[in-house]
């Protein structure tokens, strides 16, 4: 039997859903505007994964699971999530000053 679907089934998933709605916004937005803004590129991508970030801090404290069953949320898994979130973040707005003294300021 096919079991109908559950908006509340995409809460567990909404990160990674508006984490991925971003990415490709982002990809549009750099290819689109070439060289010009890589500043705003970088930017745009920081602040994106502090949100993500920000929004699993918010969701942390639920334990469920969706998709029934293929994705598990724990706080566990959203500490992890948070980590890797916030070191993406860290790692870009480390990586400006060596892209600036190499002068490959570009979108890729």
């Amino acid at each position: 039997m096919i079991t109908p679907f559950v908006a509340p089934m995409l809460v567990p998933a909404f990160p990674l859903i508006f984490m991925g709605v971003m990415s490709l916004m982002l990809v549009v937005l750099g290819v689109s505007r070439k060289e010009e803004d890589f500043r705003t590129v970088n930017n745009f991508s920081i602040f994106t994964l502090i949100a993500v970030s920000l929004v699993v801090w918010r969701l942390m404290g639920q334990q469920g699971d969706a998709f029934h069953g293929l994705m598990v949320v724990d706080t566990f898994g959203a500490i992890l999530q948070m980590m890797v979130l916030l070191g993406g973040a860290v790692s870009l707005i480390m990586a400006v000053g060596y892209v600036e003294r190499e002068r490959s300021l570009r979108f890729e």
